[in-house]
């Protein structure tokens, strides 16, 4: 990629964690966030605060970090890797929490009953998701990794297994195919 493309679109994601930042600053009042926390232990409340103030602060050094140091980042050296591959899992582990234990959680009857078609083309995705990582899960990994040692040969049929059971899961869902 053109280095020049590559901060420009660094300063992008850094412009674009500052909009999480306004976003997140104006979700309290929307939500009556306040009114949640309030039957709450005072500690738990005081926790729920500390912990929305920090993820804030994270998306501020995320955002700053990413706009003010694009050119740094870009360059490829071993630092500048590590913090966009942090950055990556960060965001890769977000989405994916978001997608399949909020989303699908507070989706899960109409999912199942078939009756909602976003919901249905969500499992379906989710469905395709775990398909395509139980196939890399057989074709990327070199059997030279875990074959003839027992521990990792346990695990990589245990996240076979779960990686098919959950696509299963939720292609039957949503293709509204009985089990």
């Amino acid at each position: 990629m053109n280095a020049t493309v590559l901060v420009l679109l660094l300063q992008v994601a850094g412009v674009l964690h500052l909009g999480l930042v306004w976003a997140g600053a104006s979700l309290p009042r929307v939500v009556h966030l306040g009114a949640h926390l309030a039957v709450l232990p005072e500690f738990i409340r005081r926790l729920v605060w500390v912990y929305y103030a920090f993820i804030g602060f994270c998306l501020v050094g995320f955002g700053g970090i990413s706009f003010f140091h694009a050119e740094a980042l870009a360059s490829g050296v071993p630092l500048a890797r590590a913090v966009c591959g942090f950055l990556c899992g960060f965001w890769t582990v977000r989405f994916i929490v978001v997608l399949f234990a909020v989303m699908t959680g507070r989706f899960a009857g109409e999912i199942a009953a078939g009756t909602n078609e976003v919901g249905r083309w969500l499992a379906t995705g989710i469905g395709l998701f775990w398909a395509l990582r139980a196939v890399l899960q057989v074709t990327y990994y070199s059997g030279s990794h875990w074959r003839g040692r027992l521990g990792r040969t346990a695990s990589h049929i245990t996240l076979l297994l779960l990686y098919s059971g959950l696509a299963a899961v939720y292609l039957f869902a949503g293709l509204n195919t009985s089990i």
